[in-house]
Order: structure tokens, then sequence, then C-alpha cells
């Protein structure tokens, strides 16, 4: 537990510092690598029994590709993971190549650890701080600290193609603006596709900003609408399923279970407070006269998670994909502390509540809990 807390310290400290610097200083950008490269340090020298994914395939294929003579050798052999025969060639290429490059190139399992929290930890840093004109950014990267960097540790590739996911919706996607910086956002999608197939889901996640988007003024008919078609995908598990099979994506029916799905209260207490947070943001957007399409769109994607928690009934693996939605609630500070004015009282308050909730966060859910097995820390 130490190591977790002392590591966010020095870099929440170090961002909070420079967070009112210019961006496009050299002196923002140094600092802004020392303090990600803390986070960095802790998840490359981090025990082989922290997180379960290292055993489960990052450890066997790093084994792999280090004892391999070429990558034609490496992408060929394979090894006998739990009860099956697994290979490199189901892996997405992206995350191979990665593996590949840390054993040939560094020979550390250490340094495919490093990388991958790098290549996680930078597209949301770069897309909290295009944010951090409203929000502290100290308070954003507070939130990915303590509601998500655990579970970086464990669900390695999702995480990094979650994270490109992030960026593109967040820092990319622009209304405004001409034909190459969309294409940039497609561009960051498909390079997380790389790592994880399941960075597709953003592709609907882009249609659904357009749609809210596409007037100036929100009426709350769109956002139920929205939630609506939630609540009916949710109760349609089993024409998903099938949907997933015919578009070959049927290895990840598996991850369904029994499709008896069962409500779980806890899932949607740990998240009220987020959807309740959006809420507000979105009604204070909205009678403040702004441009209250990310404000909606955050709204729904809390609202989403939420209703993707529910699938732990079915099995532990399938509620992963509520976290695609969940790690949209990182906006929700800047979105909601850019109504209040910076000398409003109301403004500190929520500050403060905002860090209790992800402190208390993370007490619960990795320390008492132990979701992804990453407390203890074990040094390597």
């Amino acid at each position: 537990m130490i190591p977790y807390l002392v590591c966010f310290a020095l870099s929440l400290t170090i961002i909070l510092f420079i967070q009112n610097w210019r961006h496009n200083t050299v002196g923002f950008i140094f600092w802004s690598f020392i303090a990600l490269l803390i986070p960095c340090i802790l998840a490359g020298w981090r025990g082989y029994a922290v997180g379960t994914d290292i055993g489960n395939y990052a450890k066997p294929l790093f084994d792999l590709a280090d004892n391999a003579l070429s990558y034609k050798d490496f992408m060929g052999s394979s090894w006998y993971r739990v009860y099956w025969i697994s290979s490199p060639q189901e892996f997405e290429i992206g995350y191979v190549l990665l593996v590949w490059i840390s054993a040939r190139f560094f020979g550390s399992f250490q340094a495919l650890l490093f990388f991958t929290q790098l290549l996680t930890i930078v597209p949301i840093y770069i897309a909290a701080t295009s944010q951090s004109q409203r929000c502290p950014l100290a308070l954003s990267m507070g939130m990915y600290y303590f509601l998500y960097y655990n579970s970086t540790l464990n669900m390695m590739r999702q995480w990094i193609a979650m994270a490109f996911v992030m960026l593109a919706l967040i820092h990319l996607y622009k209304t405004e603006v001409g034909i190459l910086r969309q294409q940039s956002c497609f561009a960051a999608i498909l390079f997380g596709c790389l790592f994880h197939v399941t960075a597709l889901i953003a592709l609907p996640m882009v249609l659904l900003r357009s749609y809210l988007d596409s007037t100036g003024t929100h009426d709350s008919k769109r956002i139920i609408a929205t939630c609506l078609i939630g609540l009916v995908l949710l109760f349609g598990i089993r024409a998903i399923s099938y949907v997933l099979t015919i578009l070959g994506l049927g290895y990840y029916v598996g991850y369904l279970g029994d499709l008896n799905l069962h409500i779980m209260p806890d899932q949607i207490i740990l998240r009220l407070p987020l959807l309740c947070l959006a809420w507000c943001a979105y009604i204070r957007t909205l009678r403040s006269g702004k441009k209250c399409g990310l404000a909606a769109f955050i709204l729904c994607m809390v609202f989403y998670g939420t209703l993707c928690s529910q699938l732990l009934s079915l099995n532990s693996q399938s509620g992963r994909i509520a976290t695609y939605f969940d790690m949209f609630s990182m906006a929700v500070p800047s979105l909601l502390l850019s109504t209040f004015r910076r000398s409003d009282l109301y403004r500190s308050v929520i500050s403060v509540f905002i860090s209790l909730y992800f402190v208390g966060y993370w007490a619960y859910y990795y320390l008492s809990l132990n979701v992804g097995e990453t407390i203890p820390y074990i040094w390597i």
C-alpha cells in the first residue's frame, strides 16, 4: 500500500506545482515527464505477483520472445496457458511488437511493464491537460491514480487501448475543425485497436458524440433516448452475443457466461457519486448557455459505465467493458468546476468531495477488496 501512496503523492505534488504553467514551455514538459516517470517506474519494477495478467500472458509472451531466434520463430512458438495452448498470434499485433521490442532491445521484462504504463498514462495525461483550463490538472490525474492506476497493472493491453480512445474522444475530437483533426481522432482509435480489439467500441462513441453535438442547444430528450438505448442493449444481451458471433468476435461471447443477468447494487452505489456529479455538470453547463455537447456525452458515458458494471453478474471478465465508459469520469471535475468562478466556495467544496471520493474508492476497491490482486505491492 505504502509504495502506491508515496508515488501518487510525489507525482501529484509535481503536477500541482506546474499545473498553472503554460503547457508548451520546456519547464512544463520536463516536469510533466518527471511526474509521469514515477508511476511508470512503480509499474515497471513490480513483482510478477502484482496483477493477474502478468502470469496470464505478459511474462509467458516475453519469455517466448526472449528465447526466440527471430521474430518469425517468436510468432510460431506457443506455451501451455492454463487449460489450452496459446501463441503470440492470438494477441493483437501492437502488444506483440511491444513485447518483442522489450525483449530484443532491452532484454528486460521490467522494460515491458514500464513501457506498457507509459503508453497508458501519456495519452490520458494529454487528454487531462487539454481540460486543465477548467479544472486543476492534479485533480484529474488524482482520479486516474486512485480510480484506475491499479487496474492498469492488471488489464494492461486493454488499458493502452482505452487510453488512446480517451485521447481520441476528449482531446482530438472536434466538430468545428477540419478533416485532418478528425482523421487524427480515428487514427488514435485504430492505434488503440492494435493493442486490444475492443477499442472498436469507440466508433459508436464517436457517433454518439456527433449526435449530441449536432445541435447547439440540448434538450434532455437526446440524453434520455441514449440512456434508454443503453437499457435495451443491456437487457438484450442475448441478441448482442448473436451479433458478436456474426461479426467474427465469438471469442468474447464466452465472457458473457450463461447470459443470466442480475442487478448488482454495490456496483451502482460505487458509481452513484460520479453519476450525480456528471448530471450536475450537464445541468449547470446547460443553464450557463455554454455548449454542452461534451457534458452530455460524459453524462451518457458515466451512465453506460453504470449499466455495463452489471455485466459482472455474468462473468468477472465481462465487467471489464464498463471501464471503457467509466474512464470518461475523469472529465467530470473539469466540466463541473468550469461552471463556478475560481473564487466560489462551492468550487473548493466540490474539489474536496471529489478527492475524498476517489481516495475512499481506492481504499475500498483495491485495498479492502483487492480487486486485480495488486496489493500488497512487491518489488522485483
